[in-house]
């Protein structure tokens, strides 16, 4: 409920003078709850959209041992970057001083890949980056449920079922969590965050060099939290 203060004007008599005084009386009013659709712009202009709370199916029973099993997960409502980190945002923070360069530059470097996701950062550095702009990286069920969304349904060609571009296909993305192998024979049903410590961090999304058949939401992969590559990059989250 937001609260809207509108002026409540009192005439006071003094003599033969007139003083006007004003005081600010509260009027409750309705604010919009956010939906499917719902937008909000970032610290850095990133466009966010919106992931109703709920339940959703994670996981995957048909493909690698770490998907296994199918289970149901509920989550918290989140916002979660449209895009992936572009190079342009990015430069920002470094020029801040609180990113460190991509471990290579050609690119980054390059004005005409100024909207390009940005590589070549680790898991350190997409967590530094997160944490300047005032939002997060993506826990491992976010990112899934961002991806898959929670049943049958169309949506727009080359978007999720929430409205993000590239969530799968473009480039790997780190998120917050550590890995393990067998952490679905266990994980928390509700909010679930990951091991408490760990070797890897965990990154999802497949990318432009993976082949098709392992392009699904449910996929995991994983490498130490140092490693940049060419097809690595991240997106970033704000809890509700």
């Amino acid at each position: 409920m937001k609260q809207v203060f509108l002026p409540v004007v009192f005439v006071l008599v003094w003599g033969s003078s007139l003083v006007a005084c004003q005081k600010s009386t509260a009027i409750p009013m309705e604010t919009p709850t956010p939906g499917i659709g719902s937008t909000m712009t970032g610290e850095d202009g990133a466009t966010l959209v919106y992931v109703p709370a709920g339940e959703f199916t994670m996981g995957s029973d048909n493909n690698g041992t770490d998907e296994k099993p199918i289970h149901t997960v509920y989550l918290d409502a989140f916002w979660i970057d449209q895009t992936e980190v572009t190079n342009g945002m990015y430069a920002k923070c470094v020029s801040a001083g609180k990113c460190d360069p991509p471990s290579t530059t050609v690119q980054f470097s390059n004005l005409h890949y100024a909207d390009y996701p940005v590589v070549y950062v680790s898991w350190y550095s997409a967590n530094a980056y997160c944490t300047w702009v005032d939002r997060r990286l993506l826990t491992e069920a976010e990112w899934e449920k961002a991806a898959r969304g929670t049943g049958v349904g169309g949506s727009e060609s080359g978007k999720s079922p929430y409205g993000l571009y590239d969530i799968a296909s473009n480039i790997w993305e780190w998120v917050g969590d550590w890995y393990s192998e067998s952490y679905y024979q266990n994980s928390p049903s509700t909010n679930p965050l990951g091991p408490d410590s760990g070797t890897y961090k965990v990154l999802r999304g497949g990318s432009l060099s993976f082949v098709s058949s392992g392009l699904r939401s449910a996929i995991r992969n994983w490498d130490y939290p140092s490693y940049s590559n060419h097809v690595v990059g991240f997106r970033c989250s704000r809890s509700e």
